[in-house]
């Protein structure tokens, strides 16, 4: 009854009356609700009134899971507990019959398998799952069925048909296919009908769950697209034949499918997981019994399988031998064992699988089915011990090495008193270990206690090595439990053939340029060949070169290599440091032989501040801001580069100086000087020492993004032994629509891009250009002065000169592009301007540009290219070198050149002449020059509103471009592709109707293509499209555009990079 009324009205809660509809459940009126409580109060009043002698339990398996397989065999998860009768409910509303159901689960896939060659799946068949299938009486089963397409797939909405034969036990409980749509909810006659004999169901139209007539979820049935399903049950002993047909299809193929339901009286109860001492064997039992009078069934056949590993075997009391498989059939009291035994004495675990198989019944003319199935966990528990030594394979006599042992326990109990013993091998002596050894004549032993299950503990080893060989050292650990292993580790004690000598200055004066000579001898006979050399640079010690006579502090490495030494020869290299503090400063060269030696030697200069005079002064600092340009106001989206200059005016170095230029709101640094950091709103050159008479300059590119007046811009001095020293400037932002960045079109005669006071940055691998700004400031006659002496040119013992490269990685931290003041190399001597570093002193308008960092790091990359390779801090993973004369690139960008020529030298073969390897950040524009003389015919810019941004925001770039040429430039065809991080949004462009820019975007929003522009004339200029996007991720985001022309031999290809935060 309460069954009838909650189908009609499809009840799926307590509370709340729901309509399955195809995207999901919608809650009906207010009305209709207050009709939903009405008739649940009635149904509680008839059941009172009548007792639940008509109501049904709820007694399936919703998905059938343990209950269907394919063949002639079947598999239950566990014994059916649904066998009670309704008088026994405490309460009168029905129960489900599982308390955990796999919900939701199909059991037809989208395209059907053939999984019997006997019964091909062909179209216009009847699709039955499962054909043959075994249960205990008074539970009940879920039958599933589906015509096959033409692609054989199940089809949706066809109507089955679900017959008992004649004779055969069983009624049907319930059928359908999926949850019915609004038309059938209203007209329930119209749908899924069923009888106790006869049921007709159309297959559902999609994946989904069909909720029962009851107030839970856990009998409801997954059904996959174009399923019907049924539900049968018995309550006596016998086989149910269920033929499936679909009379009204036209495509059915007319034969009826038969499903055979064997009712078995039987339930079993499966062994469950044991554990045990290791080596012990562990006994599972199987008992099978009848419900009806809960008597025990003999006959019975059990079969024991073990799986996933064979660390055990399997035997019986009627069969001893060890096998995998065993079969045991019940005895009178239903039970069927089996002895486990393990191959070992040791912590393990196997998995035992147990299938029950019923008998065959020649007067029911059943075959032996397997009905239920089972996997038990069977466990031996102890401890374990395991052992590992790592020690280098070759060392330097007379030298000392480490070495690691590493002791594990696998097992799951505790190893109790666990030691390490060694027997010290000859030519070795212990020099110190951790923990501490207890050393008895040449035997050591060193004690960890208890070790934990599934732990490890680490013992570090240091040896003297005093004989040249081969040391085998062998460690052996044993525990209180009679567990022992052991582990080996040979290490090869030679003498090196390599001979480091540095020659410099052991006494120098703080801020001294200290010059020292690397001299590596060959005292063997044979050559030595690459050999890779790295200089560390202690505290204090800061490298400079002529193309940075100044020096990064941020760099701690510079990594080179040697051409081959001959024999009773030496190679002689030079490299050049500042002291920047006073004590002791060390620097240490380690040299790794091609065999995987390592020699090292280290060299320390005792650094004194220098003395004062008696009448000694306060240090002074003059600080200026000094504008690139003569103009007194900004107008919105104008760049200009600010200049924030010290110097020291006093005559003895200030230490520690520190730059700080802090920016109002209004305004957005775009470049900054290298080895720069971010604070906030706030750039800081960080100057370890000022020298007397010295200039320093912070350069800074700033962008005006927001108009208003009275803008502070702050710039702050502070250094060791001086007094704070403040600059500001007020500045007013004028709102002026010529130089709105909505409109980037460029000027009608714009100047040559080398005499534009912007920097422009070089694309791919050319040297970067030097930054041409005019000197704001002739009054001040200091320079930067430098050592004439400071060359990191390398040289061999025969005077010829080795070239080696600084070359230094892009840092994590930088998300805006870098200028930089460097030489050019031989090659683009022609094109690039010359260093005003080489041969003069650095003048203090010339300094290098990066962009501001997002965030405050020490660790900043040296990103000037010199003679070696220098590597940040913290950075071990990255292997950086530098060969010499027949060298390759290193971690490096490739040029053009080098790129198709992966074998020929990527440094510059002009004696004298180091090979600039410009280093690529974040927001570089790439332009590649492949043919100057025609590639200057355009010239293209791409901007970004703001930068950074945080997810979820949006921005506008702006693209132009103009004809430079004295001729027309044709079909100009421009794409743009934005990086994963971002989703492009829309294409403007003033003056145009955004109809000529539909369907410019691709479906997934990371692409646009412009249209074609058919001419440009000369000193002609493209109004700036505006792209609209929208930032999906945090990381470095990137906007790349490409533009063809026939006059371009190469196209022309731009990127521009944004940093996106993550939310707050």
């Amino acid at each position: 009854m309460v069954s009838q009324i909650m189908e009609e009205l499809h009840l799926t809660g307590k509370d709340n009356l729901r309509v399955a509809y195809p995207k999901g459940t919608f809650r009906l009126p207010k009305q209709l609700r207050a009709t939903q409580g009405l008739l649940a109060g009635l149904s509680v009043l008839c059941l009172v009134m009548l007792g639940c002698s008509q109501l049904r339990l709820p007694k399936i398996d919703a998905n059938g899971k343990g209950l269907f397989v394919t063949g002639d065999s079947t598999e239950v998860t566990r014994p059916f507990q649904d066998t009670e009768k309704v008088r026994d409910l405490p309460s009168p509303l029905p129960k489900p019959a599982f308390r955990k159901p796999d919900q939701g689960k199909q059991t037809a896939p989208d395209t059907l398998t053939e999984t019997n060659s006997d019964n091909p799946i062909t179209p216009g068949m009847i699709w039955v799952s499962p054909k043959v299938m075994a249960a205990p009486i008074g539970s009940a089963v879920v039958l599933k069925a589906g015509i096959v397409g033409s692609k054989k797939q199940l089809l949706p909405g066809q109507k089955l048909e679900w017959t008992i034969a004649e004779g055969s036990p069983g009624i049907i409980e319930s059928a359908g296919g999926g949850n019915p749509n609004t038309f059938r909810w209203l007209f329930p006659k119209y749908g899924n009908q069923a009888s106790e004999s006869y049921a007709h169901t159309t297959t559902a139209e999609r994946a989904e769950v069909v909720h029962q007539d009851t107030v839970e979820y856990d009998d409801d049935i997954g059904v996959a697209r174009g399923e019907g399903w049924t539900v049968i049950s018995s309550e006596q002993k016998g086989t149910t034949e269920v033929l499936v047909g679909a009379s009204t299809e036209t495509n059915w193929d007319r034969q009826y499918q038969k499903i055979l339901v064997h009712w078995i009286d039987a339930q079993w109860q499966f062994p469950t997981s044991v554990s045990g001492n290791a080596g012990s064997d562990q006994v599972l039992t199987t008992t099978v019994t009848r419900p009806s009078d809960n008597t025990p069934l003999s006959g019975w056949t059990i079969r024991y399988k073990l799986v996933s590993n064979r660390k055990a075997t399997l035997s019986s009391p009627s069969n001893n031998e060890q096998l995998d498989t065993i079969d045991v059939t019940t005895d009178a009291n239903g039970q069927a064992a089996i002895r486990v035994t393990p191959n070992g004495n040791q912590a393990g675990v196997v998995y035992v699988t147990t299938e029950v198989i019923r008998p065959a019944d020649i007067s029911l003319e059943t075959p032996a089915l397997v009905v239920g199935e089972s996997t038990s966990v069977v466990t031996w528990n102890a401890p374990g011990l395991t052992v590992k030594a790592a020690s280098p394979k070759i060392v330097e006599f007379g030298k000392t090495m480490n070495c690691v042992v590493t002791v594990s326990n696998p097992g799951n109990q505790t190893a109790t008193n666990v030691s390490v013993v060694q027997s010290l091998p000859p030519g070795l002596s212990l020099d110190s270990s951790n923990p501490i050894a207890n050393v008895t004549g040449n035997q050591i032993v060193w004690s960890f206690g208890d070790l934990a299950p599934q732990t490890q503990k680490q013992l570090t080893i240091r040896y003297t090595t005093s004989e040249v060989g081969a040391s085998n050292l062998n460690f052996l650990v044993t525990c209180e439990e009679g567990l022992q292993t052991e582990a080996d580790s040979l290490t090869n004690i030679v003498t090196s053939p390599l001979e480091i000598t540095i020659e410099g200055p052991r006494l120098a004066k703080l801020g001294d340029d200290l010059q020292f000579q690397i001299l590596l001898h060959n005292t063997s006979t044979q050559p030595i060949a690459g050999l890779q050399l790295m200089e560390s640079l202690g505290p204090g010690l800061i490298h400079i070169s002529k193309s940075n006579p100044l020096g990064n502090p941020t760099v701690r490495k510079l990594a080179f290599q040697s051409r081959t030494i001959e024999p009773n020869s030496t190679t002689a290299k030079a490299i050049s440091m500042r002291a920047s503090r006073a004590g002791t400063l060390c620097h240490t060269l380690t040299a790794t032989l091609a065999n995987g030696l390592v020699v090292e030697k280290q060299v320390c200069v005792e650094v004194s501040a220098p003395i004062q005079p008696q009448d000694q002064t306060v240090p002074v600092i003059k600080a200026t801001i000094i504008e690139s340009d003569n103009k007194q106001n900004w107008e919105v989206g104008e760049t200009r580069t600010k200049r924030f200059q010290i110097s020291n005016q006093s005559k003895q170095p200030i230490t520690n100086v520190t730059i700080k230029a802090t920016l109002p709101q209004a305004l957005q640094p775009q470049l900054a000087s290298e080895g720069h950091r971010s604070e906030g709103p706030s750039i800081v050159l960080d100057i370890p020492t000022l020298l007397a008479g010295q200039t320093r300059t912070l350069v800074v590119q700033i962008l005006a993004e927001d108009s208003g007046n009275d803008f502070t811009l702050e710039m702050d001095v502070t250094g060791d032994s001086i007094q704070r020293v403040t600059k500001s400037e007020l500045i007013t932002i004028h709102a002026n629509s010529a130089s709105n960045p909505l409109d980037l079109s460029p000027p009608a005669n714009p100047q040559p891009a080398t005499e534009s006071a912007e920097p422009k940055i070089p694309a791919n691998n050319e040297p970067l250009p030097n930054l041409d700004l005019p000197d704001l400031n002739p009054d001040s006659g200091d320079e930067s002065p430098t050592s004439d002496t400071a060359d990191d040119a390398t040289t061999d013992s025969d005077d010829s000169s080795e070239e080696s490269t600084q070359v230094t990685p892009p840092s994590d931290d930088l998300p805006n592009p870098v200028l930089q003041d460097v030489p050019t190399n031989e090659d683009a001597a022609e094109t690039t301007p010359p260093s005003p570093l080489e041969g003069k002193e650095a003048d203090q308008d010339t300094f290098p540009l990066t962009l501001p960092p997002a965030d405050d790091s020490e660790n900043q990359v040296d990103q000037t290219p010199e003679n070696n390779v220098e590597i940040p801090p913290q950075e071990p993973t990255q292997t950086l070198t530098v060969p010499e004369q027949e060298s390759t690139n290193i971690d490096g960008p490739a040029d053009a050149e080098t790129a198709t020529e992966s074998n020929e030298p990527a440094l510059n073969e002009a004696e004298g002449e180091p090979m600039d390897v410009p280093t690529e950040t974040p927001d570089v524009i790439k332009n590649p020059e492949a043919n100057p003389a025609r590639q200057s015919v355009l010239s293209s810019k791409v901007i970004t509103l703001n930068n950074p941004i945080t997810i979820g925001d949006e921005n506008i770039y702006f693209v132009y471009v103009q004809n430079n040429d004295d001729l027309p430039v044709h079909k100009i065809a421009i794409q743009v592709t934005a990086s994963e991080h971002l989703k492009i949004l829309a294409l403007t462009q003033k003056g145009t109707d955004s109809t000529a820019f539909k369907n410019a975007i691709d479906p997934i929003q990371r692409r646009v293509t412009l249209p074609v522009i058919t001419e440009l004339k000369p000193d002609e200029s493209v109004i700036p499209y505006q792209i609209n996007v929208q930032s999906q991720r945090a990381g470095k985001a990137s906007l790349k555009v490409t533009i063809h022309a026939d006059e371009l031999t190469t196209p022309i290809q731009l990127e521009q990079d944004v940093l996106i935060n993550p939310a707050d």
